[in-house]
Formats: structure tokens, C-alpha cells, sequence
């Protein structure tokens, strides 16, 4: 107990309650005195608020890890007592500080504020909040608490919430962003149709990503990242900025690859958006880094759903993942078809199948010329090909399973005449998904067995 209160104490409990009520009405904020806090925290795009006597407004940018605060908005409002009590913390925390444990501050969790502190003096600085110790987490936490109770309790001048469902289409999903603004200003931002879709946050590039999860497990996840490039309805976006009227929705609709297949079943899709400009209401103009409104899809098959669609979702995967590459040794964290290449990019015509934890092993690469395989050296790395369970081979006889150029394997026990047939029958052939794996008139080749070499020349 403080030693002056100790003393006001004996004198009797009506003047200890008249001390009280007057050391709190000195830290209260004066009544011709505005601070201003800005505060970076989970986004790169911090979230300011200004308070004065009685009175907030705060600028929503983004995620601060102050609970679920979804979008974007301004909000103005009235101080309650817990408001008010909460600020007084946070200046007595800033002020607190000695100067000379100050570091600039960077794109990570930082603090900017302008106030008046307790003793009269004026604090005027912006500061990085990782390694303060328990000063930093004390101004994070009554910062938190005060960008919660303004955005739960404020009256929204502009409030944009987003909100993402997914449909598959194919080998991709379509999402639909759904953009709604519930306060009485319009909120107007940099159109979609000039997203970039690369996430440089400190270029100011516009990118959106969506994640889908029903579990822990592999593949009961999907992430996606896009922008402009996966937009449907380019016609509708034409104009360099969209505007969501006052009490009203728009709706923006994507097609795009997902990074992963996936089983079916319920799923909770979350997401976020950065956009590099937002232009009105005028208080958010600059960055924006938000999440988004949770919802929840239900996938009534496995993505992708037929054989087709899984070779043009593979087809794709292998152009995302070629500059992925395996040393020799390195451990296989996905079971697959894997393809050994040399420093030159020469590859092997036959793709291996190799499981999770094994190591990418030496292996002698070869081609299948004229009939017969030829050494064309040593591998030096891996490239993933296929899903383990693909269809990489097949028997004469049989419906393609995919498209692209094939080789068959040489059976044993030809005739000398079967064996020169092959050698001007076995070379590759390029053979359509669903035609039938051709015979090369050998006799009873129908035990032939054909490998998937890929879709080259």
C-alpha cells in the first residue's frame, strides 16, 4: 500500500476517498489533450486510434492479435471507465521506458504514440516492442485491450468485412470473396483486377490467400495465394479501383490452382488480404493487412475428383515444383514419383516411386532409343513427377491413363524377329489420355508394359 495513502487512512476514511477520486482524476486525459497511438502488431499495416476527453476514433488496418478482429474499418465512440483505466496503463508503461533501451522500429510488433505522460513531460517516439520484457508486454496487452473494446464497442464509420467461399471446378477450386460494408461510408481500395498476387507487403504488392482445413493431416488441408491474374470476371473490373458502397456487398470471384489435393469432407475456410492502397474513407487510406470472416464449405468428393483432373492438377504441380529440387541424401518428405535430372538438366525417361523418410539415392540415368535403354550418366538430383497412387505405367491393351509421350519396356523371350520389330516399334510415341495402349506386332505383347515419359518433345 502506498505510504501517503497509509497516512490519509488514519485521518479518516472520507478524506482517503477524496485523495483517491483526485490522484485519479490527475492521470485522467486532460480535457484539451489528444493522443495518438499507432500500433503494428500481427499485419503489416498498423492500426491507429486517438483518444481525447471522453471520446475515440481508431483506425482499423488490420489483424493485431487482440482477438478476432476481422477486417477493416473507423470507429468512433464514447471512453468507458475500463477504456479509460486501460489507457492510463499504457501511458504509465510508455512512460516508464528508458529512452536508451528504445530500438527504431521494423516491420514486425512496434509502437508509435504520442501523449502526455503523468509528471508533465511529453513522450513523441516510435519503437520496436520485441526484447522490452515485461514493459513490452504489458504496452501490447492494454494496447490489445483497447483496439478490442473500440472495435466491438465503437460506432462503425466504415466497416469492410470479407468473407471466402470455395467450389470446386476442375482441376481448380473457384473462391468467392464476398466484401461488406456495414458502416455509412463507402470504403473504396485498390480493384482486384490489379492485385499482383505476390506478397512483398513492403513494395506495397496486393495478394490474397485463402486455407482450407478439416484436420491436421496432410491432405485435409489446401492453401492458396492469387491475385489479379486468377480474377473470373475481368470485365467487371476494368476501372483501377472498386468501392463498396455504405450497407452494401460485392462479391469478386477467382479460379485457381490449390497447393494440394485434398479428401472430402467439412471444411473451415479462413483467409487474409493485403492491399497496397486503400483510397477512402480517408482515415485508412495507405495499407490494409486483414483476416477474414470464417466460414464453412462442404466437399462432397475428393479434390480432384476424376482421373483427368488429377493428371491437369499434377501437370500443374510439376511446373510449381521444378525449381524445387533433392540433392542425393536429402530425405524424401513426400511420397511420390520422382524424376532423377543431371546438372544439366538431362532426365531420366523412367520416374521412381519413393516414400517418405526415404533418401534420394545415386542412381544411373536412362534413355530408351531405337528399342533399348542407353546410360546417359550419373543423376545429381530429384524432381517430383506424380501422386504415389498416379498412373505411371500401363499395359498394351489398356486405356491411357494420361496423355503425353510413352515408351514400353522390352519383354524377355523374343524371337530374333520379334526383337527387331521392337527396335523399330519401341521407340516413344506420343498417346492420348482414353486411346487404347497400342500394340507394336510382336505376337502376344499384350503383357507389354508401357512408362509415362511425360509431355516433351
Amino acid at each position: 500500500m502506498n505510504s501517503i495513502v497509509r497516512t490519509v487512512l488514519t485521518q479518516g476514511i472520507g478524506l482517503a476517498m477524496t485523495m483517491s477520486v483526485a490522484m485519479a482524476n490527475d492521470l485522467k486525459q486532460p480535457a484539451n489533450e489528444i493522443s495518438t497511438v499507432s500500433f503494428n502488431g500481427l499485419s503489416l499495416a498498423p492500426s491507429t486510434f486517438t483518444i481525447g476527453a471522453g471520446w475515440f476514433t481508431l483506425a482499423m488496418r488490420g489483424q493485431t492479435g487482440a482477438g478476432a478482429m476481422t477486417g477493416i474499418g473507423v470507429f468512433e465512440g464514447t471512453l468507458s471507465e475500463r477504456d479509460e483505466a486501460s489507457f492510463r496503463e499504457l501511458r504509465t508503461a510508455v512512460c516508464s521506458i528508458d529512452p536508451g533501451t528504445l530500438r527504431a522500429p521494423r516491420n514486425d510488433l512496434y509502437l508509435a504514440a504520442i501523449l502526455s505522460c503523468p509528471d508533465g513531460s511529453k513522450f513523441d517516439s516510435a519503437f520496436n516492442l520485441i526484447g522490452l520484457g515485461e514493459p513490452g508486454e504489458k504496452i501490447n496487452r492494454f494496447v490489445g485491450d483497447l483496439l478490442s473494446s473500440f472495435s466491438r464497442h465503437g460506432e462503425p464509420v466504415a466497416k469492410l468485412d470479407v468473407s471466402a467461399t470455395v467450389e470446386t471446378r476442375g482441376s481448380k477450386l473457384l473462391v468467392t470473396l464476398t466484401f461488406s460494408n456495414s458502416g455509412r461510408e463507402d470504403v473504396m481500395f485498390a480493384s482486384p483486377s490489379t492485385w499482383e498476387g505476390i506478397p512483398n507487403p513492403i513494395a506495397g504488392k496486393s495478394y490474397t490467400e485463402v486455407v482450407g482445413a478439416k484436420g491436421t493431416k496432410t491432405d485435409e488441408q489446401f492453401f492458396m495465394q492469387f491475385g489479379g491474374g486468377a480474377l473470373v470476371d475481368k470485365s467487371n473490373f476494368t476501372d483501377a479501383v472498386m468501392r463498396v458502397p455504405a450497407g452494401q456487398t460485392r462479391m469478386v470471384r477467382f479460379l485457381t490452382y490449390p497447393d494440394r489435393r485434398f479428401v472430402k469432407g467439412r471444411y473451415a475456410i479462413n483467409g487474409g488480404l493485403f492491399i497496397g492502397k486503400v483510397l477512402q474513407p480517408e482515415k485508412l487510406a495507405g495499407r490494409a493487412d486483414f483476416t477474414f470472416k470464417q466460414t464453412d464449405v462442404i466437399f462432397a468428393e475428393d479434390f480432384p475428383a476424376t482421373t483427368r483432373d488429377l493428371n491437369n492438377f499434377e501437370d500443374h504441380r510439376r511446373q510449381q515444383l521444378f525449381n524445387q529440387i533433392h540433392l542425393i541424401g536429402d530425405v524424401v518428405e513426400e511420397s511420390g514419383y520422382y524424376r532423377a535430372y543431371d546438372k544439366s538438366n538431362v532426365r531420366d525417361d523412367f520416374p521412381q516411386i519413393l516414400r517418405r523418410g526415404d533418401r534420394f539415392p545415386d542412381r544411373t540415368m536412362e534413355h530408351q532409343q531405337g528399342g533399348s535403354r542407353k546410360s546417359v550418366g550419373p543423376a545429381t538430383m530429384w524432381r517430383w513427377e506424380a501422386y504415389p497412387d498416379s498412373k505411371m505405367t500401363a499395359l498394351t491393351g489398356e486405356c491411357c491413363p494420361r496423355s503425353g509421350y510413352w515408351i514400353p519396356d522390352m519383354p524377355g523371350g523374343l524371337t530374333t524377329t520379334a526383337f527387331h520389330t521392337f527396335k523399330v516399334a519401341g521407340d516413344k510415341r506420343r498417346i492420348m489420355e482414353g486411346d487404347v495402349m497400342p500394340r507394336l506386332g510382336l505376337g502376344d505383347d499384350s503383357g507389354i508394359c508401357w512408362t509415362w515419359l511425360g509431355d516433351i518433345g
